[in-house]
């Protein structure tokens, strides 16, 4: 048998910079320990790391949108990571507040239903990242999609 060398790790497909009318397919959350200003520690540096170091728990939204990847499926675009908690100057807050302002005013608890499937325009930046030299999709805003009544619509003559 011969051998395959496994990727480690993929350059995900870039969808173009600006606005993409997109749907929310997907909220994942995930922990991860981090050190003292947020950054997330490897789990290899783990078990020698002597500095202050809190385990959090982050969700991750994941978009859809038009624009197609070269084999005609719809590219996908991952939020960066917040800390599951809603305080009045949480990222998560602020991120939900984007997509609709009454998701946080109608409901006391956020679920993932509250989002999955809602469909939105998102803008997206790219950001090289200064580590690895990789390109990632940076959301910078979100505005929802709302059907106004003066939209044209197909009469029945």
């Amino acid at each position: 048998m011969s051998e395959i060398a496994i990727p480690t790790s993929v350059q995900q497909d870039l969808p173009a910079e600006g606005w993409h009318n997109s749907t929310i397919i997907e909220v994942f959350g995930f922990s991860q320990y981090e050190d003292k200003n947020g950054k997330m520690i490897r789990e290899e540096d783990l078990e020698n790391w002597k500095e202050e170091k809190s385990f959090k728990n982050k969700l991750k939204v994941v978009f859809e949108v038009e624009e197609k990847d070269e084999n005609g499926l719809p590219l996908k675009v991952k939020s960066k990571p917040m800390n599951q908690t809603l305080g009045a100057k949480a990222s998560l807050r602020e991120f939900l507040d984007m997509i609709d302002r009454r998701i946080l005013k109608e409901n006391q608890v956020f679920t993932p239903e509250l989002i999955v499937g809602r469909a939105c325009r998102i803008k997206i930046e790219h950001y090289v990242s200064p580590t690895n030299g990789r390109t990632y999709p940076n959301i910078k805003m979100i505005d929802e999609i709302t059907m106004d009544s003066n939209d044209d619509l197909p009469s029945f003559a």
